[in-house]
């Protein structure tokens, strides 16, 4: 999807130079010792245009410099964790990363700071050098809290496309509690190429948001919801296209018109893109009614229904484990939808975790893979068990739907699932099992699947996983009383 690949000349070049001159390049293992705040979600991983990955980042705040200023440094790595580049950078103590990714030529951090109410975009090259600040709007979701919940519904405020970035916004008319409006805009990487930005009606009397589902052959896929008042549990759900050159709308395609499915995931195809998600029965609202199974449905650049097949807890779903009479999975609870793969001989590979909801407070259970045919039927499900993760989560809120619950005990952090990783026909997805204080991956290869544990360090007080080349996967240990965070990739067993 992406053609201009000049970080990853720059990062091949980097590690020829150190294949040269230095026997580490091979050590697979780095230690940052100057650290003085820690942020694991500021951390990421650098993916080339196959979806390969290529280094990481790490964004940390390293020394205080005054009441008022901090002083952060941004370093990258190439996959074998040998550091490549490093700038260092003085910004309030207000700041906060909001998102950082990378579109295979440049790496944009996005930078909130809202005590002065100001958000920015940092674009930076393979050196670790700044080439360009954009000024973006700033509004009530650069709130953390606010953030952080949008984000783990799915909806992304900055992303990766080819050639540049789009940013999502939300805001408000007047005051907090009157309507939302959205803003897309695409920012380019060479600052002399044309952007665009557009924004919803202003004459809408909806409560209207929008999330990035994904950018393909020329089209820019955003999932729209709208609701009638903020108490509403009434929901409309749009796939709405947009030319990725110049912004304009294509399409509306309406989910709702048949059995509504809120879209988690999209995946590219070669002439169409398929969304997975849950879905409700006929005039039920995914916002306030129980998911009675796994909607996925395939549109082409027109906007036009190409293939939709829903698999059902009841029907489906019960023919492989034990379902009760509310399509929930007996001694599991609820299934959140996490993630879609598909494997080269067109299958699909769909990841979820087992979710329970009692007297306010919520227990994460197993993780549970189905393998979907290519007419999106169920063939296979396959449990994996680990250790439960539980929380009290806000007063009342088990009067909530299970989708809404499910999200909210995402943004908590309470399932175990990270990432899943395509390499030709392995098909990895990571996840943590805080119990056990072990990395587990589960591998599908040949139809067949396979497991392996990785223990964590017992003395580290943050964690993070995260993709890495073929055949591994990276760790990311703080220890907070030593102020040294270690990372290192580790072979996985197939």
């Amino acid at each position: 999807m992406f053609k201009s690949n000049k970080f990853t000349w720059l990062l091949a070049l980097t590690i020829f130079s150190f294949t040269l001159c230095s026997s580490s390049l091979y050590a697979q293992k780095t230690s940052f010792k100057d650290l003085f705040t820690v942020n694991l979600r500021n951390a990421g991983a650098l993916m080339g245009p196959d979806k390969s990955v290529t280094g990481y980042y790490f964004f940390y705040e390293t020394e205080k410099t005054g009441k008022k200023e901090r002083k952060y440094v941004l370093q990258l790595m190439d996959q074998n964790l040998e550091k490549i580049g490093r700038k260092s950078i003085t910004a309030s103590k207000e700041m906060y990363i909001q998102a950082g990714v990378y579109n295979g030529e440049l790496l944009a951090i996005k930078t909130v700071d809202n005590k002065e109410e100001t958000s920015k975009l940092l674009l930076y090259n393979a050196a670790g050098e700044r080439v360009r600040t954009v000024r973006l709007q700033h509004s009530f979701m650069d709130n953390p809290q606010y953030a952080q919940q949008y984000e783990t519904m799915g909806f992304s405020p900055l992303n990766a496309v080819e050639g540049g970035f789009i940013v999502y916004q939300l805001r408000q008319r007047k005051g907090r509690m009157s309507r939302t409006l959205y803003d897309i805009r695409f920012i380019p990487n060479d600052r002399e190429a044309e952007g665009w930005k557009i924004s919803s009606e202003e004459e809408r009397k909806e409560f209207v948001t929008a999330g990035f589902m994904l950018a393909h052959n020329g089209v820019v896929y955003t999932q729209e919801a709208s609701f009638k008042g903020i108490l509403s549990t009434d929901v409309t759900l749009t796939i709405v296209g947009h030319d990725m050159k110049t912004g304009e709308e294509l399409f509306r395609f309406n989910t709702d018109s048949n059995k509504q499915v809120m879209a988690i995931k999209a995946l590219p195809e070669t002439d169409m893109v398929t969304f997975c998600g849950p879905y409700v029965g006929e005039g039920e609202s995914i916002n306030k009614d129980r998911p009675d199974g796994i909607g996925i449905f395939s549109i082409n650049a027109n906007g036009d229904l190409v293939n939709r097949h829903d698999i059902s807890w009841q029907k489906d779903l019960s023919r492989f484990v034990e379902v009760d009479n509310k399509g929930r999975v007996v001694g599991q609870g609820n299934l959140m939808i996490l993630d879609i793969s598909r494997q080269s001989d067109g299958n699909y590979v769909i990841t979820t975790e087992g979710y329970k909801v009692f007297n306010g407070s919520v227990t994460v259970k197993d993780i549970f893979v189905m393998v979907v045919d290519k007419d999106f039927k169920l063939q296979e499900v396959k449990s994996f068990e680990k250790g439960s993760n539980t929380a009290k989560l806000l007063q009342g809120i088990s009067m909530a739907s299970p989708v809404a619950l499910g999200y909210l005990a995402m943004s908590r952090g309470l399932f175990g699932y990270r990432f899943s990783q395509t390499d030709e026909d392995i098909i990895i997805s990571g996840y943590i099992d805080t119990d056990a204080k072990q990395l587990g991956t589960i591998n599908f290869l040949d139809n067949s699947f396979s497991t392996d544990q990785i223990p964590f360090t017992d003395k580290a007080s943050g964690i993070q996983i995260l993709p890495a080349k073929p055949g591994y996967v990276m760790i990311m240990e703080y220890f907070r009383k030593e102020k040294r965070l270690d990372t290192r990739l580790e072979k996985i067993s197939f």
